[in-house]
């Protein structure tokens, strides 16, 4: 992630380490508040989607937990190996992550999308200043590259944490016919 994200306003340009750190110590807490405000009788809220392409609440949750590993484990290696490079899998559409999200446990999930923003925190925490600009290298399907460092990682867990929590608040205020943010 770099610059700022012109519909959540994250900007990472401007996001120190640091800050990246308490935001992912914050996030579990957040994004519980986010869930906690349905009972047990609103299950179906979490999973129900506004729209055909847009994601219910639950499958926000499910994609975020997921980038939260994939892009900690992305940090990691460009912390630890020299210039790695990451194969974007081919045909990884939105609706394909997707499939499957919208019967997982609520409860399960943020418990592991807790378990994987505290593992992020945790490493970041015991990283050196100079190792966040260790490079790697991102290579697409069609061949495209896109060169980047370990903090760029950092920057994408805790921008996909933050916009999707907004996501997850618009979401639940549409499918309860309340209008969004």
């Amino acid at each position: 992630m770099r610059g700022r994200c012109a519909e959540c306003g994250f900007d990472a340009d401007h996001t120190s380490v640091p800050d990246s750190i308490v935001a992912l110590r914050t996030f579990p807490r957040r994004w519980r508040a986010a869930f906690a405000l349905l009972d047990e009788e609103d299950d179906e809220v979490l999973r129900r989607r506004p729209a055909p392409q847009v994601w219910s609440a639950l499958e926000y949750l499910a994609h975020t937990r997921d980038m939260a590993a994939v892009h900690g484990l992305g940090m990691g290696r460009t912390l630890t190996e020299n210039h790695p490079t990451f194969e974007r899998p081919a045909g990884m559409t939105e609706e394909s992550l997707a499939e499957g999200y919208g019967g997982l446990d609520v409860g399960a999930t943020l418990d592991e999308l807790a378990a994987n923003l505290g593992r992020v925190a945790d490493r970041a925490d015991r990283t050196d200043a100079g190792d966040w600009v260790r490079p790697a290298t991102i290579r697409e399907p069609d061949g495209n590259e896109e060169e980047v460092d370990a903090r760029w990682f950092l920057h994408h867990i805790v921008h996909e944490a933050s916009h999707h929590l907004r996501d997850v608040h618009r979401v639940l205020q549409q499918v309860r016919g309340r209008p969004g943010r």
